[in-house]
């Protein structure tokens, strides 16, 4: 297997960067001052003097005061986005040494995006934004140049699919800021289990949209990969970390319903704490979102609650069917897990749940669904289902609870992979 590429270190942000950045931080000042200003209303509003006609506006020289904040925000806003289009026009005509620009491939960057993305990638997409990450397959450290593909590839793919606020970079142990690695002891595996017959691919997405829509579009690229990848392929392998897991499986749903042609070339399908059941933490915000909502003073800051992305939702209930996409793109709808979508049928199909707990063997049930891997319970990552019911069943043994094992550590464990180099074939445990 070829030696991955190296980020390059170019930090200094571009112009559309800093465009995009800053018609954000304009949206941000005025959602602020919205608030506040609906807090204010709120305490006149008790004080017997309720707006009407706007409910959470004020009125006369307050409301003059609010205004005049939103307007001379627009307006800054507007000229900072012109002189930055000026820029961004002579960047793009003009060979900009120095750093100017930062490439798309900046490890920097790229994790920056990808936790954005993560949090509003959902709005960013909505409104076309440079920052909105798209979804690609990548190899090397780089985007996957459909129209020079190595002639020499190889027909046996093994693909890695990361989690929520993610990027592929995450996967590579060695790389300057990698998520996940704490002590300097993890390991990377696609480099332990490739060989000369194995093509090592990765998926970058942005994790804010939906996961049906994230699910529809992986399963599009597969497609794409099949038909224009230069070798026959005859053998995919997809391993899946949290929120990644369920967008393998959307894309196995997808695929099924629409009879593409890389889903019978499927052999194995790998879950690393993957939520199937749903992340407990993650609603812990509905629980804040009714307690702020008790009194007219802290209403208004439920606001910044809902600030939470279309797959942050989806990943609250492990919804990844697009009957549970309601429409909204930061709403719960009725609130329910969605669809039941099974495993995939004729994919051999595995599950490693961590725990913090020393105790592999599950004697506490309480404790595994307290702590799990500090994100994700035990029964969820191993399918067991909500309240025993809608079970992924996995076969005996294409399981296994990992003690003293974090969500993040599953990244890069060394225990996990010798668990995947028992489940792959031509591997050793």
């Amino acid at each position: 297997m070829k030696k991955r590429a190296a980020y390059p270190g170019v930090s200094t942000p571009s112009p559309t960067d800093l465009r995009a950045g800053v018609a954000l931080a304009v949206e941000a000042t005025i959602a602020v001052a919205g608030i506040t200003e609906a807090v204010h209303q709120s305490i006149w509003a008790t004080l017997g003097r309720p707006n009407k006609s706007v409910p959470d506006k004020t009125r006369g020289l307050t409301g003059f005061v609010y205004r005049s904040v939103t307007g001379v925000t627009r307006f800054t806003g507007a000229a900072l986005d012109h002189a930055l289009a000026g820029w961004e026009r002579v960047a793009a005509t003009a060979d900009v040494r120095g750093g100017v620009h930062a490439p798309a491939s900046t490890r920097k960057r790229a994790v920056a995006l990808a936790a954005l993305n993560g949090v509003i990638g959902d709005r960013l997409a909505e409104r076309h934004s440079p920052l909105a990450m798209p979804m690609s397959l990548r190899g090397d450290g780089a985007d996957i140049d459909w129209s020079a593909l190595p002639a020499t590839a190889s027909g046996k793919i093994v693909l890695f699919i990361h989690g929520l606020c993610m990027e592929d970079g995450c996967w590579r142990s060695g790389d300057d800021g990698a998520i996940g690695v704490s002590d300097g002891r993890g390991v990377e595996y696609a480099a332990e289990l490739g060989d000369e017959d194995t093509t090592v691919l990765y998926l970058r997405y942005n994790t804010g949209r939906h996961i049906c829509a994230n699910g529809a579009a992986l399963s599009a690229l597969l497609v794409q990969l099949v038909q224009q990848w230069p070798a026959p392929i005859a053998d995919i392998t997809i391993i899946a970390h949290s929120m990644g897991g369920l967008v393998a499986r959307s894309a196995c749903a997808t695929a099924s319903q629409q009879s593409a042609t890389w889903l019978p070339l499927l052999k194995r399908l790998i879950f690393l704490g993957t939520p199937h059941a749903g992340a407990p933490l993650e609603k812990l915000g509905e629980q804040v979102d009714a307690l702020l909502g008790v009194t007219p003073y802290s209403a208004p800051f439920k606001r910044l609650t809902m600030l939470r992305s279309a797959g942050i939702t989806d990943l609250r209930h492990g919804r990844i069917a697009e009957a549970a996409a309601d429409g909204g793109e930061n709403t719960d709808g009725v609130g329910l897990p969605g669809a039941f979508v099974p495993l995939p049928l004729g994919v051999v199909c595995y599950a490693i749940a961590g725990t913090l707990s020393s105790d592999a063997q599950r004697t506490n049930r309480w404790r595994d669904q307290l702590l799990g891997d500090g994100l994700v319970p035990v029964s969820s990552a191993l399918g067991e289902g909500i309240d025993g019911t809608h079970k992924l069943n996995f076969a005996s043994g294409h399981t296994a609870v990992l003690p003293n094992t974090g969500h993040m550590a599953l990244l890069h464990s060394p225990a996990v992979l010798k668990q995947l180099k028992a489940w792959l074939p031509g591997g050793s445990a």
